[in-house]
C-alpha cells in the first residue's frame, strides 16, 4: 500500500511538471538578442596569447568563432566584431555580456580605452553593476572599427558572450531573479523552522538538516551572483570554485542528515555504506569536471552521478521504510519533486531544445523547494516517533524503578511485620556509631526477645504466631519515638535503636517501658497468647564503640533479664 501511495504521488508530480514545461516551450520566447545576432555568430576569433598592438596591426590570423579551435587550460581568446546599425533610432541601450565565471574580460574601443570586468573585478568596481559581467556599447562604437575583447576562462561551463539590449535583458534575467529570491526565502524559512525544532527537541537530525539547508542558500548565493552584488561587492573571488565548493558542501551535509536521518549507521550497515559510496562518485566526478580540461563536457556526467546518487538514497529510504522505520515514509516522498527537478534540468542541460524552457532550466531550484519543505515534515515525524518512543521508555523505565523499589522493601524489610530487617538496621547502626562518635553523644541499643513464642507455634499453629508477631510490632511501633528504628532481626527477636539518649537512666527507662509491652495481654479469636518480652539494653560509648560489641552486650542482659524471669516463675 505504501508503494502505490508513492507512485501515486510521483505520477502526480511528474505529470503536472511535464505540462508546465511544456506549456513554457509553446509559449511566446524573449528576442534575448534584441533583434541582433549573437556575438559567437558573427565574431572573429585568434588566440589569445598575442599583445593588443600584434592584434590591431593586423598581423595576427583571425577566423570565424565558429571554425576556431579553443584549447589551453585556461583558455585565451580574442574576439574582433563591429556593431552596425543607427543608434539614433536604436531608442534604447545595448550590452555585451559575457559568463559570470570568465576570468578577466578586457573590452578595446574604437577610442583607444579599454575596460575590464569579469569574476576577480569586484562587483562595485565593474563598468555595468550587472549581476553578470559586462559592458556597454557607446553610440562612438556603431558602424566604426572593430572593437576587441580579451577572454581568459576555464571551459568546464558553457561559454556564451551576448549582444543584448538592455530591455531584453533585464526581461530575460528578471525571472531567473524572482525564482532566486523565493529559492532563497524559502529556504531560510525552513532552516529557522528547523532551528526552532532543533531548540526545543535537541534533536541532533534537525540540526543537521539546518546545516544542509545554509549550504544550499550559500550555493545559490555563490552561483547566481547574489553575493557578488549585495554580499561581498568589494571582493573578486573565484566565483567557479566557490560554486563546485558549496555544490559539494551541500551533497556532504546531506549525507550527513540522511545518515542520521535513517539511522543507517546504527541500524543499517550496508545502507549506510551505499550512501557514503554515492557520495564519494559525485564528489570525485564533480572535482574531476574542475581540473580535467575540457571539463563541461563532464557537466552530463555530473548530472548523472546526481541522479544515481538520489537513486541510493531514495533505495536506502524504501528500505528503511520496509524495515518499519515509519518517518523514512515523507523522506521518500520529499525525494519525488527533487528527481524530476534535477531530471528535467539534465534534459534540458544535455539537449538544449529550442524555446523557452523555463521551469525545466529552474528544475533543480523548484525541486530543492518542494523537497525541502516536504523534509520537513519528515524531520516533524521523526520526532513525533521519538517523543512517542521517549514517553514509552520513560512509562518503562517508572515501572522498572517501582519494581526496583519494590525490590530494595523486600531487601531491607520484613514483609511480615512491615518493620525493617537485619540488613537495614545494621547499616542504620554502624551510620549511628559513625555520627555519634563525631558529637560524642549518647544512644541506645535494645534488644527484645519474646518469651513463650515457640509454644503459641506449637499449639495454636503458625497463623497466630504470625498474628502474634505482628501485634508486638505494632505495639513496639506505638511505644516509641517516630526517630526510632524498630526492626524484625528474625525469628521473634527485635531490636531499637534509639538514636539519641541524654542518659543511662533515659535508656533504662524506655527498657522497662517495652518490657512490660505485653502486660496487657494479646487475645486472638478468645485465646490469650501465653507471651512475654524480654529486653537487653547496650549504651553507646559507655558499653561499647562497634557494631558487634553494643549488639553482644544488649542480647547478654537480654538473657539474663530471660532467665530471671524463669527463676521468678518457677519459684512461685
Amino acid at each position: 500500500m505504501r508503494t502505490a501511495s508513492a507512485g501515486r504521488v510521483l505520477a502526480v508530480f511528474a505529470a503536472a511538471w511535464i505540462f508546465l514545461c511544456c506549456g513554457s516551450s509553446a509559449s511566446a520566447s524573449a528576442d534575448l538578442a534584441g533583434g541582433r545576432p549573437s556575438l559567437l555568430d558573427a565574431a572573429e576569433a585568434a588566440p589569445g596569447t598575442y599583445s593588443f598592438a600584434q592584434v590591431r596591426s593586423g598581423r595576427v590570423p583571425f577566423v570565424h568563432f565558429s571554425r576556431y579551435k579553443r584549447s589551453g587550460w585556461p583558455v585565451s581568446i580574442w574576439l574582433r566584431f563591429s556593431v552596425s546599425g543607427s543608434p539614433a533610432t536604436d531608442r534604447e541601450r545595448w550590452l555585451i555580456t559575457v559568463p559570470r565565471t570568465v576570468q578577466s574580460a578586457d573590452l578595446y574601443r574604437t577610442d583607444g580605452s579599454v575596460l575590464t570586468t569579469g569574476m576577480f573585478v569586484p562587483f562595485e568596481r565593474r563598468p555595468e553593476t550587472m549581476y553578470v559581467p559586462a559592458f556597454r556599447i557607446e553610440t562612438a562604437d556603431y558602424n566604426g572599427p572593430p572593437l576587441y575583447l580579451h577572454l581568459v576562462y576555464y571551459p568546464d561551463v558553457p561559454f556564451a558572450v551576448r549582444l543584448i539590449s538592455e530591455r531584453a535583458f533585464f526581461q530575460w534575467n528578471e525571472p531567473f531573479r524572482i525564482v532566486e529570491g523565493l529559492f532563497v526565502g524559502v529556504l531560510l524559512a525552513v532552516a529557522l523552522f528547523n532551528l526552532f525544532l532543533f531548540g526545543t527537541l535537541r534533536d541532533r537530525s534537525a540540526l543537521l538538516y539546518v546545516f544542509y539547508v545554509i549550504a544550499l542558500i550559500l550555493n545559490e548565493i555563490a552561483t547566481t551572483g547574489i553575493g557578488e552584488q549585495y554580499l561581498w561587492p568589494a571582493l573578486g573571488l573565484d566565483v567557479r570554485l566557490l560554486s563546485y565548493a558549496t555544490n559539494i558542501v551541500c551533497f556532504a551535509a546531506f549525507l550527513f542528515f540522511a545518515r542520521s536521518f535513517l539511522l543507517t549507521r546504527e541500524e543499517a550497515r550496508p545502507c549506510d555504506v551505499a550512501l557514503i559510496a554515492g557520495f564519494v562518485f559525485y564528489a570525485a566526478i564533480q572535482i574531476a569536471q574542475v581540473v580535467v580540461p575540457g571539463g563541461q563536457a563532464l557537466v552530463p556526467a555530473v548530472l548523472c552521478a546526481q541522479l544515481l546518487t538520489m537513486i541510493i538514497t531514495i533505495a536506502v529510504g524504501t528500505v528503511r521504510l520496509f524495515s518499519g522505520y515509519g518517518p523514512a515514509r515523507f523522506f521518500l516522498i520529499a525525494f519525488v519533486p527533487a528527481t524530476i527537478g534535477v531530471f528535467s534540468n539534465f534534459v534540458y542541460d544535455a539537449f538544449m531544445p529550442p524555446g523557452n524552457w523555463f521551469l525545466a532550466e529552474n528544475g533543480v531550484e523548484f525541486g530543492t523547494m518542494l523537497q525541502s519543505i516536504v523534509l520537513t515534515f519528515s524531520v516533524i515525524e521523526r520526532l513525533r516517533l521519538l517523543q512517542t518512543e521517549t514517553r514509552r521508555t520513560r512509562t518503562e523505565l517508572t515501572a522498572v524503578s517501582a519494581h526496583a523499589k519494590k525490590m530494595q522493601a523486600l531487601a531491607l524489610f520484613d514483609p511480615l511485620t512491615g518493620l525493617s530487617n537485619r540488613v537495614r538496621f545494621n547499616d542504620e547502626l554502624q551510620r549511628a556509631i559513625a555520627r555519634r562518635t563525631q558529637d560524642e553523644k549518647k544512644f541506645a541499643v535494645l534488644f527484645c526477645d519474646l518469651d513463650g513464642f515457640k509454644g503459641i507455634n506449637d499449639v495454636y499453629g503458625h497463623r497466630f504466631g504470625d498474628d502474634v508477631l505482628r501485634i508486638v510490632a505494632s505495639r513496639l511501633t506505638n511505644s516509641l519515638r517516630g526517630q526510632d528504628l524498630i526492626a524484625r532481626l528474625g525469628g521473634d527477636e527485635f531490636a531499637v535503636l534509639l538514636d539519641f539518649v541524654p542518659s543511662l537512666a533515659q535508656a533504662d527507662h524506655v527498657a522497662n517501658v517495652l518490657a512490660h509491652l505485653l502486660d496487657e495481654p494479646i487475645v486472638l479469636e478468645s485465646n490469650i497468647m501465653p507471651i512475654g518480652i524480654s529486653v537487653g539494653r547496650a549504651v553507646f560509648p559507655d558499653d561499647g564503640r562497634t557494631l558487634d560489641a553494643l549488639l553482644h552486650l544488649a542480647d547478654q542482659r537480654m538473657y539474663q533479664m530471660k532467665q530471671s524471669r524463669k527463676l521468678r516463675s518457677v519459684s512461685s
